[in-house]
């Protein structure tokens, strides 16, 4: 409704403009056609700039944000934040299916924590639809190595710490999904220590 209103205003002080413009020659008084001018001016910086949030607001709300884009993240960089979104995502995933099986828990905290970090609520359903692209030929390490340098540290710390909610969720620790979360440390660029040390420090 903003850029509507800001694209009006300025249509009208174009049009006013253009009137006081031209009545201004006509009658020869170069004041009123300044005036007239200045509005015209001031018209098309107001319709420009509602124009901008527009293409703005279709460029937040056209990212694709199906449930299944979380498997492809072929860099939508120019997104702020797109990257970290479907790392942590995908991390948590490849976590939850690692032993494989799917606990109602791991559901639970997974989609806790997308709702804590998208402001919205995932259906249990959605979850299991995200959960079912990750197989083993998924390569977390690949694409986390490939991006990385898009992800901030704290994010980095974000994403092990959720790996290991998700992990100690269904109150049953798995090798198999131990090594995952080391993996996934490892390939955004963290020691084997330092590793351990993010995961003791992840919050109950």
């Amino acid at each position: 409704m903003r850029m509507l209103f800001y694209i009006t205003i300025g249509i009208l002080f174009i049009g006013f403009g253009a009137y006081n413009l031209y009545g201004g020659y006509e009658l020869e008084k170069p004041t009123i056609a300044a005036f007239g001018f200045g509005s015209i001016i001031i018209g098309a910086l107001l319709s420009l700039f509602g124009l901008s949030q527009r293409t703005k607001s279709k460029k937040m709300t056209g990212t694709p944000n199906s449930i299944n884009s979380y498997k492809n993240d072929n860099a939508i960089q120019e997104e702020d934040g797109a990257i970290e979104i479907h790392a942590i995502i995908q991390a948590m995933g490849v976590v939850a299916v690692a032993d494989k099986r799917i606990r109602q828990e791991e559901i639970d905290t997974i989609a806790s924590i997308y709702e804590e970090m998208l402001g919205m609520k995932i259906h249990d359903e959605e979850v299991r639809e995200i959960l079912s692209e990750f197989d083993d030929h998924f390569d977390i390490e690949e694409r986390l190595e490939r991006n990385r340098a898009f992800i901030s540290p704290t994010m980095k710390r974000t994403i092990i710490q959720s790996c290991q909610k998700v992990m100690v969720s269904d109150l049953e620790i798995v090798r198999s999904e131990e090594n995952r979360i080391m993996e996934i440390g490892r390939a955004l660029g963290f020691s084997d220590s330092e590793i351990k040390t993010i995961i003791a420090s992840t919050p109950a």
